[in-house]
């Protein structure tokens, strides 16, 4: 009798040490939490460590006052002051919210986290909800490209060379799927920049005149019919307006566009010489 109540005096002794904050400080700074989870990982995958848990959680469950309390708890109102509760934990950024986020993102448990850390994640999160309340979507991701362009300033340019094929399947396809929201931007793009755009074809032009010459040439000979038909579709349809401008021009421009249609009849007169040559030989 003696052995067993001294039995019983040492684990006494033994949990009021275990419940002292002296040991669970020197615990927590001893145990490895990857061990202790690989451990108990193994105990609960035993078929007979499942089915004792699962029968006693049946038992637990069938008990009376446990059957009123789950009924209570799963209470619609319980539900809804328990989601109300949680938003205004977000909201006003409480410790154990804060807390949380630490563990999502860091190795730290609960307990590990100092008073310290937490207000200054706390300042941090209230900071970036200032941040996106006076910020909309596109200036933040303005401010990213920029920030990812000064950090690595060839970076999209050597994505686009690996990637010239994948990108031009892409740009095709968004083009025939936006195609009017596509011509609206280009049209916009192209009246916004009419000067940029006739230097940037000037310089072009003179750059390649022999060849761009010859190109509107053979052009013109392939589809004379269709051109001249298109012209005269053009004058029908805005013959008024081609009129009226007509009427306004000063002496200088008349006697150009009367030069013009000179050498274009004198060109046809041509054309028309050498295709009767032709007949006859």
């Amino acid at each position: 009798m003696e052995s067993v109540d001294k039995d019983r005096e040492k684990k006494d002794k033994r949990n009021a040490y275990r419940r002292t904050e002296e040991y669970k400080a020197k615990r927590r700074a001893t145990r490895d939490l990857s061990k202790d989870r690989e451990r108990w990982a193994q105990y609960y995958a035993k078929p007979e460590v499942k089915e004792y848990l699962r029968q006693r959680a049946k038992q637990y469950k069938a008990r009376p006052e446990v059957k009123e309390r789950l009924v209570k708890h799963h209470a619609k109102e319980y539900v809804e002051k328990g989601k109300q509760r949680g938003l205004d934990n977000i909201k006003n950024l409480n410790d154990n919210y804060v807390k949380m986020i630490l563990v999502k993102h860091t190795n730290l448990t609960y307990k590990d986290i100092p008073k310290e850390l937490v207000e200054v994640k706390r300042l941090e999160m209230l900071i970036r909800r200032e941040y996106l309340a006076n910020t909309t979507p596109t200036e933040r991701l303005k401010e990213s490209k920029k920030k990812s362009k000064a950090r690595n300033p060839n970076a999209a340019k050597n994505y686009y060379l690996a990637n010239k094929q994948k990108h031009a399947e892409a740009v095709k396809l968004w083009r025939e799927k936006n195609k009017e929201k596509y011509l609206a931007a280009n049209y916009a793009w192209r009246e916004a920049n009419k000067e940029k755009i006739r230097a940037q074809e000037k310089a072009r032009y003179h750059k390649n005149k022999e060849n761009q010459l010859e190109r509107g040439k053979k052009y013109r000979e392939e589809n004379r019919e269709a051109l001249r038909e298109r012209s005269k579709n053009n004058y029908a349809k805005n013959k008024e307006a081609i009129n009226a401008k007509r009427r306004n021009l000063t002496p200088e421009q008349r006697e150009h566009i009367n030069a013009l249609a000179r050498i274009a009849a004198r060109r046809r007169k041509l054309l028309t010489k050498e295709s009767q040559d032709e007949k006859r030989n």
